[in-house]
């Protein structure tokens, strides 16, 4: 009798002690990630920082100018006084432009309206929307181009770091494109949302 009580307190400790070890391991297991997930809480996001105040800049920039010395207005009617007045440049010029507003995903509707005005009002209606179809045409497909290139070449490396390890389901996707690329994009492009 005396061998059964100091077994089962010997067990009753020995259940205590592994009961007060898992709870030490685990608060120290929860430390040390709180200690691994405290510096990237704390790290300042200074890239975000940086765009937000340049495009709180530019927005307020553009808000006191429209209301004081008009200098964009001003600006965007002698731009398009010179491709009205130099045609052949001004339709370069208006490739270059609708280039970068591709690169950096500008909407292109405003452009293209633009555009028809503008090549329009030059050399008549019929012949200045052809000509600023066909502007809008190959500023669009080298902005298109251009992106591409920079995505697939450039940027591919970052927004893997950024995206593809954080999400699993956009690894998947990458997995898949590079498995059957064609394949889906094709199908992708029977897509009516797409």
């Amino acid at each position: 009798m005396d061998e059964q009580t100091s077994n089962s307190s010997y067990q009753h400790s020995t259940i205590e002690e592994h009961s007060s070890y898992h709870r030490y391991s685990t608060a120290e297991n929860t430390n040390n990630n709180d200690d691994d997930t405290t510096p990237s809480k704390r790290k300042c996001p200074w890239g975000k920082i940086l765009v937000a105040t340049i495009l709180i800049g530019i927005v307020t920039f553009v808000i006191i100018d429209s209301l004081t010395t008009k200098y964009i207005s001003t600006g965007f009617q002698e731009f398009l006084t010179w491709i009205e007045s130099n045609l052949v440049a001004g339709v370069f010029a208006f490739m270059g432009v609708y280039f970068i507003a591709t690169v950096c995903f500008v909407p292109g509707s405003l452009l293209t309206l633009g555009s028809g005005f503008v090549f329009g009002s030059a050399v008549g209606v019929g012949y200045g929307v052809v000509l600023a179809s066909i502007a809008v045409f190959v500023g669009a497909s080298l902005g298109s181009i251009a992106a591409f290139l920079l995505g697939r070449y450039l940027m591919r490396d970052c927004v893997r770091r950024r995206l593809v390890k954080k999400y699993p389901v956009i690894e998947a996707i990458d997995e898949a494109l590079q498995n059957n690329g064609l394949k889906i994009f094709l199908l992708l492009r029977l897509s009516p949302i797409v």
